[in-house]
């Protein structure tokens, strides 16, 4: 006895070929929609997030930009301040040589005016054995005071 399990006849072939249809009727009002809408979810997905990433990234530009601007600000402030402080203690050690260099030529101009005095002195009491010596090398001869 001979048993048949498969028997290949001209309905597999049918069936085969309503398959096929039914398949492409199924991808065609289903698939494609379906496959349309996920495609556009995710495009809307992946614009929001570069949208906000975007937003992020200007949001922090926008923070930094703010920060160095008031850091400048504080910046100019502190070197204006510090140039201000330096001009007063310049001003302060100019005043400071000032007075001692005033100080200095007046003790010097004291000094020079003993000097001068003492000078004078000295030759005022050399003076008349200096005329002598003068006048006797003039005559030729020693004279007496």
């Amino acid at each position: 006895m001979h048993v048949d399990l498969l028997d290949l006849n001209l309905t597999i072939i049918y069936q085969w070929i309503m398959f096929m249809i039914g398949l492409l009727i199924v991808y065609a009002w289903i698939f494609k929609p379906i496959l349309k809408v996920l495609d556009a979810r995710e495009t809307k997905v992946k614009e929001s997030a570069e949208g906000t990433v975007g937003k992020e990234a200007e949001e922090q530009e926008a923070a930094y930009n703010k920060a160095l601007k008031k850091l400048r600000s504080e910046g100019s402030e502190l070197r204006r301040g510090l140039r201000a402080e330096a001009t007063l203690k310049e001003q302060d050690i100019l005043s400071d040589a000032r007075d001692k260099t005033q100080q200095e030529l007046a003790v010097r101009r004291e000094k020079l005016s003993k000097d001068i005095a003492k000078t004078r002195d000295e030759l005022k009491a050399e003076l008349p054995s200096l005329t002598k010596a003068i006048v006797a090398r003039l005559l030729g001869k020693e004279v007496d005071a």
